[in-house]
C-alpha cells in the first residue's frame, strides 16, 4: 500500500520541481541535472541499524552553497528532506494499520477440543475474509 502512497509523493514532487523549473529566476546551464541532483541530495539517508540520518540534507546545509538559482536549489532539497521524512513515516503507518491485531474467540474452550478448521467460518465472517479463501495445509 505504501508503495502507491510513495509513487504519488513521487509524482507531485516531479510536478512540483518541473513548475519551479519553469519559472527560475535566472538561466544556467544543466540546471534541470542539478536540481534533480539537489532533490536526491535532500532525500539520501544513511542507516545505522535502526537510526536513520538525513545525511544528504546535512551535506547541503555544510557544503553546498549556491550562488544561481538559489531558492529553487533550496526548494529541491527541502523536497528531498520532505521525502526522507515520509519514508521514515509511511512505513510504520502502514505496518500499524494493516498489521495490527485481531481477537476472534474460538468456538470450543477446551484446547483439546480445538480445531482450526471448526473456527475458521467465525474467523472468515469477523475478518471480513473472502467466501471463496480457503486453508492451506502447510
Amino acid at each position: 500500500m505504501y508503495m502507491i502512497i510513495f509513487i504519488a509523493l513521487t509524482a507531485i514532487i516531479v510536478v512540483l520541481l518541473m513548475y519551479r523549473y519553469k519559472n527560475r529566476e535566472e538561466i544556467e546551464s544543466n540546471l534541470g541535472f542539478k536540481i534533480v541532483g539537489y532533490y536526491l541530495l535532500g532525500a539520501f539517508t544513511f542507516r545505522i541499524n535502526e537510526l536513520a540520518l538525513p545525511l544528504g540534507f546535512m551535506i547541503f546545509l555544510l557544503f553546498f552553497r549556491p550562488t544561481r538559482n538559489v531558492p529553487l536549489k533550496q526548494f529541491s532539497a527541502m523536497l528531498g528532506l520532505i521525502m526522507y521524512f515520509a519514508q521514515l513515516i509511511i512505513p510504520a503507518v502502514d505496518e500499524y494499520w494493516f498489521e495490527r491485531p485481531h481477537e476472534v474467540a474460538g468456538m470450543s474452550n477446551h484446547a483439546s477440543q480445538l480445531r482450526f478448521s471448526d473456527d475458521w467460518g467465525n474467523i472468515r465472517s469477523e475478518m471480513n475474509i473472502e467466501p471463496h479463501a480457503r486453508l492451506e495445509k502447510g
